[in-house]
């Protein structure tokens, strides 16, 4: 396996933190995704003093080729749905299945959201309080506003063969 140009996943966080700098000053909300996100977002977060959490998002894809993305589901209240507008064009794919399949997503969402968020918020990197309603916050901000959110996700480097 080639080498990335990262030691770890905070590594590759103070790097991009040192990129995002000049956004410090807008008060951005920083959100990792989780499994490879969050070592990310924390070093963006704790950089640029922003408040950090994180975002619970999961993927319906066909079950023959699970590179085809057919629906992803954010938590929130409620809940926001985003059916690919393409979803139809697998073959193997019915309607009552992606619907199973999105029903058991928004009850896993729900399900980590619940064991993640049991607990009173807890302070961000900055040390003021963590945001408790991530998507609703955001969705309620100015547009302007909204331009200053960071999330951080996994995705593939650029050496890294496919």
């Amino acid at each position: 396996m080639p080498a990335t140009p990262f030691a770890d996943r905070s590594h590759a966080g103070r790097l991009l933190a040192a990129e995002l700098a000049p956004f410090a000053d807008r008060r951005p909300i920083v959100f990792g995704l989780p499994r490879c996100g969050v070592p990310v977002a924390y070093e963006i977060a704790r950089h640029l003093g922003a408040p950090l959490d994180v975002a619970l998002v999961r993927t319906v894809r066909t079950p023959d080729d699970r590179r085809q993305l057919l629906a992803t589901i954010l938590e929130g209240d409620p809940p926001e749905v985003r059916i690919e507008p393409d979803w139809d064009k697998s073959q193997t794919v019915s309607r009552a299945w992606l619907d199973q399949q999105v029903s058991e997503a928004l009850a896993e969402v729900d399900r980590r959201r619940r064991r993640d968020r049991r607990w009173p918020p807890k302070p961000a990197p900055s040390g003021s309080p963590r945001q408790p309603t991530r998507w609703s916050a955001c969705a309620a901000m100015p547009s302007s506003a909204r331009s200053a959110n960071i999330t951080a996700g996994p995705s593939r480097s650029a050496t890294k063969k496919r």
